[in-house]
């Protein structure tokens, strides 16, 4: 399946995407921000197949993160900045994911986990002159990882559930 972002931007590049604060982006404003982090992205070894933790906002820089995971073909981590350092450890070895990309807001909690990190401003600092060419491209869309931290009982019941509902018609879990 084509990036569905790309797509968009093709289709209807002018339209608003995105509202935030006041200020708006068209589906071309935000691929072209999408493009340039995911190969600054890619500068920092992050491909397809990966599995990149995101600890963001609720801001236009989270949702260009997002986004730009997707057109490397990477799979998003989530991380909830309401968990401890502890269990967001947890979630970075299970998931085995490669780095953290994290809002500087966020610093604090970054420093105490065992990954490499980078800010959202450290990322707009790279150069970013990976070759499009050069970058891997993905065939399915995957939205992202949701991992769950309880006594255990729930997670494999909700993992189950999500496997079960989202492995078929080509749409991974």
């Amino acid at each position: 399946m084509e990036n569905w972002l790309k797509m968009r931007a093709q289709l209807s590049g002018e339209k608003t995407a995105l509202y935030f604060g006041e200020k708006s982006y068209t589906f071309q404003d935000v691929y072209l921000m999408a493009e340039k982090c995911a190969e600054r992205l890619t500068e920092l070894g992050g491909g397809k197949g990966d599995f990149i933790a995101l600890l963001g906002r609720n801001d236009v820089e989270t949702y260009v993160a997002i986004h730009a995971l997707e057109l490397i073909g990477a799979s998003t981590v989530f991380l909830n900045p309401r968990l401890s350092p502890l269990e967001m450890q947890f979630q970075l070895e299970d998931s085995g994911a490669k780095f953290l990309m994290y809002h500087s807001d966020f610093t604090t909690a970054v420093s105490r986990l065992v990954v490499p990190a980078t800010s959202f401003e450290e990322l707009e600092a790279l150069s970013g002159a990976v070759s499009k060419k050069n970058r891997n491209r993905t065939d399915r869309y995957c939205l992202g990882h949701v991992y769950f931290w309880d006594d255990g009982e729930a997670e494999r019941s909700l993992a189950n559930i999500w496997q079960s509902l989202f492995q078929r018609d080509g749409i991974y879990a």
